[in-house]
């Protein structure tokens, strides 16, 4: 479940990149796992989620 700042975060990510959004949060995704911030790789998978479930 995504918190109201992660929803207004995926709502930006689509306004910016349209269809391209998954693969820009799923981008972040695994640059916040190379840099070893669990926490921040599972906020983006989330919101990678929240988004295909909207415009999938």
């Amino acid at each position: 479940m995504i918190d109201d700042v992660d929803r207004t975060d995926a709502i930006f990510l689509v306004a910016c990149h349209g269809r391209e959004a998954p693969r820009v949060a799923g981008s972040r995704s695994a640059r916040a796992v190379d840099r070893g911030d669990a926490g921040e790789a599972r906020r983006w998978r989330a919101i990678r989620s929240f988004i295909q479930r909207g415009i999938g």
